[in-house]
């Protein structure tokens, strides 16, 4: 069985300046300061200063953002029209006076009750948030002691091992085999059984689609997972985040539909990805148990959602026909990208389901190949995270057209100038 005991440090009593004041926080503050968990995006650092220095460093004129996992097609332009009807209407003022002056309804009924008849389930079982991982948070905040026991698949989402981590659980890995694509496999659910047995864990973590290998669980699997756990009184969080690019033209394909049996099961999802709405912070849960709803609203802001963020959401959610056209063309621009990587010999991208993946040289190391990147003006996302430390993966956003070929005739002339690099891997790195 894979367990990592987390360790976190306290600065020693003469350490200088404002640390001092460190050991008056509260445990879990000081885990989350001291606690050494990568991610994909690193707070410290500010990404506008690394943008200018990455220009400056190698005379760009423009540098291309492939790390954030947004859409490429922006979002529906039914809020481009409300917001161009409110101005020619001459209502705008008003409606930026509501946004901003007034309190949100605490509930939000409307977008709940838009979002219920989405997934066929009750408006009640729905809780709103400000974005994703702030209801990740919330929910490794209700449920994790000290010392208690988390199951989760890796590689996947960091922010699953981040939260946890501080709230001082032990983490019990289950490892997705870079030879398997990344995939979820028969062995991974044999492996998920064991672990889930041994472990007992209190809360269980999936990433469906997975983040940051682009991988699905077939439905099918993922609902003898939920049951496998709640027979063992496990609670299991199913992270849909890009659930959107693998929802069928018109409908929905979602653990949501588990609800109904499974009160031990919560499912989420956002408006960041898909619907192209990442700057308003947008998430929200589902979950038919009242008293889990209960315990996260104690940790819940009461304004969770600013009315602006409300408003726009609902507007998304009415046109259908985006979220279409958007689906193929990143469909449609995805495969353009892995046509033109395939016969690359230096590379090698993990096949995705989503509007992310992952891609790897085979004789540079992952700060090394960043670096290729950034003198040709590219941000990719490190993601040396548990599962593929030291593997060198980077992970790449599906953008249009356009920035796709710059992101292929980049990696066409890294594959030519290495053209023997494989052969002679750099040290730390492994020829596949």
């Amino acid at each position: 069985m894979t367990e990592r005991r987390l360790q976190f440090r306290l600065p020693s009593a003469d350490s200088p300046g404002p640390s001092s004041s460190i050991p008056s926080f509260n445990t879990t503050t000081r885990r989350a300061m001291f606690d050494d968990v990568k991610g994909y995006v690193d707070k410290s650092r500010s990404p506008e200063r690394m943008i200018e220095r990455i220009r400056a460093e190698h005379h760009l004129d423009r540098v291309y953002r492939f790390d954030l996992g947004e859409n490429a097609d922006g979002f529906s332009p039914r809020i481009q029209e409300y917001l161009g009807q409110l101005r020619a209407e001459g209502r705008i003022d008003a409606q930026v006076s509501e946004w901003f002056n007034l309190y949100p309804d605490v509930n939000q009924t409307g977008l709940k009750r838009k979002l219920a008849e989405r997934f066929g389930i009750p408006p009640q079982w729905i809780l709103l948030g400000a974005g994703a991982d702030s209801i990740l948070d919330l929910i490794a905040r209700v449920f994790l002691d000290h010392r208690d026991a988390y199951l989760m698949p890796i590689p996947s989402f960091f922010l699953f091992e981040a939260f946890s981590g501080r709230m001082g659980a032990i983490p019990f890995l289950l490892p997705l085999n870079e030879e398997d694509g990344f995939r979820w496999t028969e062995r991974t659910t044999r492996q998920f059984k064991e672990r889930v047995d041994q472990a007992r864990p209190k809360l269980i973590w999936i990433a469906n689609p997975n983040n940051p290998t682009g991988q699905l669980i077939p439905e099918g699997v993922l609902e003898e997972l939920t049951e496998f756990a709640s027979a063992h009184h496990a609670f299991i969080v199913i992270d849909e985040a890009y659930g959107e690019y693998t929802d069928p033209p018109g409908g929905v394909a979602s653990a949501a539909r588990l609800l109904h049996r499974h009160p031990n099961l919560m499912v989420l999802r956002t408006f960041s990805k898909q619907f192209g709405l990442a700057g308003l912070r947008l998430g929200y849960l589902m979950c038919s148990a009242k008293d889990i709803h209960a315990g996260l609203q104690v940790h819940n802001p009461n304004f969770a959602v600013t009315r602006v963020a409300a408003d726009l959401a609902r507007l998304a959610l009415e046109d259908e026909g985006f979220l279409l056209r958007s689906g193929a063309a990143t469909r449609r621009n995805t495969r353009q990208v892995f046509a033109a990587l395939d016969p690359l010999q230096a590379f090698r991208a993990i096949p995705t389901r989503t509007c992310i993946f992952m891609l790897k040289h085979r004789g540079l190391t992952g700060p090394e190949l960043q670096r290729e990147f950034e003198r040709k003006g590219i941000i990719a996302s490190a993601v040396d995270i548990s599962g593929i430390e030291g593997k060198g993966y980077l992970r790449f956003t599906v953008r249009d057209r356009a920035d796709n070929e710059y992101l292929i005739r980049a990696c066409q002339e890294i594959n030519g100038r290495d053209a023997n690099a494989w052969s002679a891997p750099a040290a730390g790195t492994q020829n596949l």
